[in-house]
C-alpha cells in the first residue's frame, strides 16, 4: 500500500512539473485589434515583441499589460497616441475679432477638405466680424513658430445644430505638406476609445486628449437643440475647444468637441460633440457659390457702416485709438484760403468713427477778421435710422464776441432748406437779435454736411 502511495505521489510530482515548463502562448495585438504574431514561452521566461514601427499618424510606446516573467498564456497590446503632427493641417486656431479688429473668442476648426473648406462651432464665429486661422505650423518666411491666414469666406451657419461652415482662401499655401484626408463615421459604442483633438483654454499649442464614449448626451440637450444628437465621451475638452473633433481609435471623426460638462468645483467630467451624422450631408455638398464675405455674411444689416468702417481701418491717414472693447479712427486735416470778399480764412477740421458705430464731424473756421464758425454733427448710426438720432451743433461767433447757435437733436434732412431741421434750439449773445438769414445759414451748413456723408457711406450700399 505505500508502495503504491509513493508511486501515486511521483506521479503528480512529474505532472506538476511538466504542467510548470509546458510552453505557453503569448499573442502580441495590434491597438486595431489585429494579432501582430505569437510567442510560445517557457514557464519563467521573459516575453519579447518588437513593437510595430511608428507611422505618419501614430507613435507605438509601449505593451499593455507591463510584461511580465511567463506564468500562463497572455495577450498583449500594443499601446499608441496620436502624434500632433497628423492633424496640425486640419485642426487649428479660431480667434473671432470685432468690427474694431479686437479679439472676443477663441475656439478650434477643422479642415475637411484639401480646398480649405471648414467646419466649427456657430458659437464660435457668431458675433464676429473678422476671424483668424491659426495652425500649430511654423513658418519659416515670417519667423513665426505658427502659420496664420484671414477667414475672409462663410457660407452657412445653423444657429439650433451650432454649425458654421466657410473657407480659407489661403489654405493652399500648406495643404500639400499639411492636410490629412479624414474619414467621417456615425459608428461607435459604449466604452470605445476617443481622442478629442483642438486647442482647449485657448491653448497656444493643438492638443490631443484620450477618452473614451461614455454616454449618449442627447437627451439632455434635446430641449435645446432640436433634432440634434450629442456623444459624451472623457476625453477632455474646455472654453477654446469647442469647433475640434472627437475622433475614434482609428481616427475617424465621429463628432464636433461642442459642451463641456463639469462639478461644482468646475473640474472637467465629460464633453459633449455634435454626432457627424448632423453635418456629414452639409459638408458633402459645400459649393464655392455660396461663398459671401464673413462680416457681411453675419451683419448683412450693417454692410454700408461696415464698408465705411474698414475703408477707415485700411486708410494710412486715419489714426487708430483703442478704448477697451471698441477701436476708434480719426483723421485731421487743415485748410487755408481766401473767400469771395477776399477774406482769408483757415479751416480745422476731424472726422471720428468708431467701430461701435459712433461718427463724429467737427469743423471750425477762423476769418482774418477776427469771425469764427463751429460746426459740430455727431452721433451712434443706425441701420434702420441711419443718421437721424444724430445732433447738429452750429455756433457763429463775430470778432467783437456776439454770437449765435442752434442746435437740433431731431435731424430733419431736406433739399428745402425751409424744411430741414424744423425742430431746432437756438441762443444768442445778450442784445443780438437772430434773423431769418442766420438761421438759414445754420441749416445750409448741415445740408451741406448732411449731404456729403450720406452720399460718402452710400458707396458701400
Amino acid at each position: 500500500m505505500k508502495k503504491i502511495i509513493s508511486l501515486f505521489l511521483i506521479l503528480i510530482i512529474f505532472l506538476v512539473g511538466c504542467s510548470s515548463i509546458a510552453p505557453k502562448t503569448i499573442t502580441w495585438i495590434d491597438a486595431d485589434g489585429s494579432v501582430l504574431g505569437t510567442s510560445a514561452l517557457t514557464y519563467g521566461e521573459v516575453p519579447y515583441f518588437d513593437l510595430p514601427l511608428d507611422t505618419v499618424a501614430w507613435d507605438y510606446t509601449n505593451w499593455s499589460p507591463e510584461i511580465q516573467p511567463v506564468t500562463k498564456n497572455a495577450i498583449y497590446t500594443a499601446n499608441r497616441t496620436p502624434k500632433t503632427s497628423y492633424f496640425v493641417g486640419n485642426v487649428f486656431q479660431i480667434v473671432v475679432f470685432n468690427l474694431g479688429n479686437i479679439p472676443i473668442n477663441t475656439g478650434s476648426g477643422f479642415v475637411f477638405n484639401d480646398l480649405g473648406w471648414f467646419i466649427t462651432n456657430n458659437h464660435v464665429m457668431e458675433d464676429g466680424y473678422f476671424a483668424q486661422a491659426i495652425f500649430d505650423i511654423p513658418d519659416v518666411e515670417k519667423g513665426e513658430s505658427y502659420t496664420k491666414f484671414d477667414i475672409e469666406r462663410a457660407s452657412y451657419r445653423h444657429e439650433d445644430k451650432d454649425v458654421f461652415i466657410g473657407r480659407i482662401t489661403d489654405y493652399y499655401l500648406i495643404k500639400d505638406n499639411y492636410y490629412q484626408d479624414f474619414t467621417f463615421t456615425t459608428d461607435y459604442e459604449i466604452s470605445d476609445k476617443t481622442y478629442s483633438v483642438g486647442y482647449p483654454n485657448s491653448s497656444i499649442n493643438l492638443q490631443i486628449n484620450a477618452g473614451v464614449v461614455e454616454s449618449d448626451l442627447s437627451s439632455i440637450y434635446d430641449k435645446v437643440y432640436s433634432g440634434i444628437t450629442y456623444i459624451g465621451s472623457s476625453s477632455y475638452i474646455a472654453p477654446g475647444s469647442s469647433g475640434g473633433v472627437l475622433l475614434n481609435q482609428n481616427l475617424n471623426v465621429l463628432g464636433m468637441t461642442t459642451i463641456g460638462i463639469t462639478d461644482d468645483d468646475g473640474e472637467f467630467l465629460l464633453g459633449g460633440a455634435i454626432e457627424a451624422f448632423n453635418y456629414i450631408n452639409l459638408i458633402s455638398n459645400v459649393k464655392n457659390s455660396d461663398l459671401l464675405n464673413y462680416a457681411l455674411f453675419l451683419h448683412p444689416d450693417e454692410k454700408e457702416f461696415i464698408g465705411y468702417y474698414i475703408e477707415a481701418m485700411e486708410d494710412e491717414d486715419a489714426v487708430r485709438q483703442e478704448f477697451g472693447d471698441y477701436a476708434r479712427y480719426t483723421y485731421t486735416w487743415e485748410e487755408e484760403g481766401t473767400n469771395n470778399t477776399e477774406e482769408d480764412y483757415s479751416n480745422n477740421s476731424s472726422f471720428q468713427i468708431d467701430s461701435d458705430m459712433w461718427i463724429e464731424f467737427e469743423e471750425t473756421y477762423y476769418w482774418e477778421t477776427g469771425d469764427r464758425k463751429e460746426i459740430s454733427f455727431y452721433g451712434y448710426y443706425s441701420v434702420t435710422e441711419k443718421l437721424k438720432n444724430f445732433t447738429y451743433e452750429f455756433k457763429y461767433t463775430w470778432e467783437d464776441g456776439k454770437y449765435y447757435t442752434l442746435t437740433s437733436d431731431n435731424i430733419n434732412y431736406s433739399s428745402n432748406i425751409g424744411l430741414t431741421l424744423n425742430q431746432y434750439t437756438t441762443t444768442k449773445s445778450y442784445g443780438y437779435v437772430i434773423s431769418t438769414s442766420n438761421i438759414e445759414y445754420a441749416k445750409e451748413n448741415f445740408n451741406s454736411i448732411y449731404e456729403w456723408l450720406t452720399e460718402d457711406m452710400a458707396r458701400f450700399e
